[in-house]
């Protein structure tokens, strides 16, 4: 199942892709796809779950703690 998010006020080309490996770690993402220029990311999940959103906030903050993620 796939995912979109919004995430906004990222510095640099090198942060999302930071991001996008940071992302791909977390248990339960198959694949994790981030747009700096559209400022958009694409997750692949086996099931639509909360906790996993959250963990992505939080994993997100630790790298660009001014990021705003918004689930679409």
């Amino acid at each position: 199942m796939k995912k979109y998010l919004k995430i906004t006020n990222i510095d640099c080309p090198v942060c999302a892709s930071k991001i996008e490996d940071a992302v791909r770690k977390i248990a339960g993402i198959n694949n994790c796809t981030l747009s700096f220029l559209s400022e958009r990311m694409v997750i692949d999940i086996n099931e639509d779950n909360a906790d996993l959103i959250q963990k992505i906030i939080k994993v997100c903050h630790k790298i660009e703690p001014e990021c705003q993620i918004i689930e679409r």
